[in-house]
């Protein structure tokens, strides 16, 4: 296809470029995807976050039963906090869901709730 300076095709004489219909139609399909796209993330970003909390859940629940193990029930079951596990060694850091530190530890179950409101809990 050949140009000319004035904006049509030599060879056919017709107009190059696009319409203004056609740029309305690709900026509606970008719309549409978007707007299917995005939901979608948020939904996974969702589900990932409630995975980490799980997953630091399971790593409290291994670390108590560690400290129980070594520590014998008769005394004291469970530790007064997770504070407490890091400092004997079980654990590295304390873990957090959503930025908020896991602090409780349940005196009756030694289950930890989701500091940032969760409804996630392990089974």
């Amino acid at each position: 296809m050949l140009r000319q300076k004035s904006g049509l095709c030599i060879a056919t004489g017709s107009p190059v470029g696009f319409t203004l219909v056609e740029l309305m139609i690709v900026v509606l399909i970008l719309g549409i995807l978007v707007g299917i796209a995005v939901p979608l993330y948020n939904a996974s970003r969702e589900r990932a976050e409630e995975t980490a909390c799980l997953s630091n859940q399971r790593l409290i629940n291994k670390a108590l039963e560690e400290w129980r193990m070594e520590r014998g029930t008769m005394s004291k079951p469970y530790p007064a906090d997770v504070q407490q596990l890091v400092d004997d060694g079980y654990l590295r850091h304390v873990p957090a869901c959503k930025g908020h530190p896991f602090t409780k530890i349940d005196d009756a179950t030694g289950l930890t709730e989701c500091p940032a409101g969760g409804r996630h809990v392990l089974p």
